[in-house]
């Protein structure tokens, strides 16, 4: 039974506002003033926090600012693993689910969270791992099987089959809903993903492994060699590791990717377009036209998620809450001088003051409002 669900909700609401109110802010803001030119969008020099449209914290309805993971449903839903519980947001507020005795959420400390092909919902935890059942309301069911993981990671296979990621080692998936060991895996598993040709990789603290024809083989590290993040990309295994990113069997042999930083790797994540992203310690990443395009994010950086609407969810550990950043980061250069504010309408549309005039976004794309976009008069 898939139940029932309203329609795929919007963007988060900004401010309720008119566009004549947010015209007058962007006037405030000196648009259409003659200034030299500035750095495009896509310049690393252009801080992260330039293009934040919302941050969320405890005010807002989440239960905990660390956030660990985060999300989007196939019903449009954006989940999110906190410390002291799970929340959903359907764009305009939080609703928070905590552990349940009764056979629910294992635990308040959410460490992972996987949306698959079929609409499941699995949510790992520091106590097991429990999935949402597709009723109204959603509820989740534990397996009881899985009671004192420590899980650090989810993944999908490409038959649709599960695994889980924990300190403890591998866990697989049975057609009948319970979960089994896979012997010989290794422990301190920090990242898992399956590749288009059946193979599991595992980031682990002490290196990198692959699961092929039954057996676990290391592929990188020897010693103490965290993995932290991978993602199989479209040309091929991408590497997060304590020292910076890496592509995993190209003629590089394991260098770093030219123009990432050398930190620890803690989110590697892919769009619905296919762009790559990822996310170190202090800085957050985009591949665009193959160059990588590396800002600074103003804080600890946990997780990632781009959405299908083109913003980016940052997700920052030690009560930074969460943050929805503008496409305009992205390297996508919607004009050739500096944004001056930008913001979301109660429609969910983003819109954007920059010194050439005013844009905003439609079906993914920027356009001038032709009415006050001007480079010659000093003002509107």
């Amino acid at each position: 039974d898939t139940g029932s669900f309203p329609p795929r909700p919007v963007l988060p609401r900004s401010l309720s506002f008119p566009v004549f109110q947010l015209v007058h802010l962007l006037a405030l803001a000196g648009i259409g003033l003659a200034q030299e030119a500035r750095p495009p969008l896509a310049q690393a020099d252009v801080p992260l926090e330039h293009h934040v449209v919302r941050v969320y914290g405890r005010e807002h309805g989440l239960p905990s600012e660390w956030i660990v993971d985060v999300c989007e449903e196939v019903d449009g839903y954006l989940w999110v693993a906190t410390r002291n519980g799970l929340t959903r947001f359907d764009g305009l507020r939080f609703e928070t689910f905590v552990r349940d005795a009764e056979g629910g959420l294992p635990s308040n400390d959410v460490t992972a969270l996987l949306s698959t092909s079929d609409g499941t919902l699995w949510v790992g935890t520091e106590a097991g791992v429990a999935v949402r059942e597709r009723a109204t309301p959603p509820g989740f069911r534990g397996f009881p099987d899985s009671r004192g993981l420590e899980v650090r990671a989810l993944c999908e296979g490409p038959i649709g089959d599960g695994w889980v990621g924990a300190r403890q080692g591998i866990w697989r998936a049975r057609p009948d809903g319970t979960l089994e060991p896979v012997a010989g895996a290794p422990e301190d598993v920090q990242a898992i993903c399956c590749d288009q040709g059946g193979v599991l990789w595992v980031g682990t603290d002490y290196g990198l492994f692959a699961y092929r024809s039954g057996r676990f083989e290391r592929e990188l590290g020897d010693g103490w060699y965290p993995v932290p993040a991978l993602l199989d990309g479209s040309d091929g295994l991408v590497v997060g590791t304590a020292w910076g990113l890496h592509r995993h069997g190209d003629e590089s042999g394991g260098v770093r990717l030219q123009g990432t930083p050398s930190q620890r790797v803690h989110d590697i994540a892919v769009g619905p377009d296919g762009t790559l992203f990822a996310a170190w310690t202090t800085h957050v990443g985009v591949r665009v036209d193959g160059d990588w395009v590396v800002h600074h994010a103003g804080g600890v950086v946990e997780c990632i998620h781009p959405d299908r609407e083109g913003s980016l969810w940052v997700g920052r550990m030690n009560q930074g809450g969460l943050r929805r950043y503008a496409p305009t980061w992205t390297g996508a250069v919607v004009t050739d001088r500096n944004t001056t504010c930008v913001i979301d309408d109660e429609d969910g549309r983003v819109w954007i003051g920059a010194n050439e005039g005013l844009f905003r976004q439609v079906d993914g794309a920027w356009e001038p409002v032709d009415a006050i976009t001007s480079r010659d008069e000093p003002s509107i």
